[in-house]
């Protein structure tokens, strides 16, 4: 679902013009993060293993779709660092 959610909004962000959206990509990274973890939330464990691996979820999937966003934008693009 993170990779889904961040990679609608790089398509549609960046498909009808080609402007720098850096402050808004950190929001969407962000949020596809967090709405993932919601889904570690709802797992049936204890609350501590949840609590557990929501905080090492979270870094791991926003690396991840960091360096996701980058190849996304390279591939769908053409413009890559």
């Amino acid at each position: 679902m993170p990779f889904a959610l961040f990679s609608a909004y790089l398509f549609f962000t960046r498909w009808p013009s080609r402007l720098e959206s850096g402050t808004t990509d950190w929001i969407a990274l962000a949020a596809s993060c967090v709405a993932a973890a919601a889904f570690v939330a709802l797992l049936p464990v204890q609350r501590v293993l949840r609590t557990v691996l929501a905080i090492l979820y979270l870094p791991l999937s926003a690396i991840l779709l960091f360096f996701y966003g980058f190849y996304f934008v390279g591939m769908v693009f053409g413009d890559w660092l």
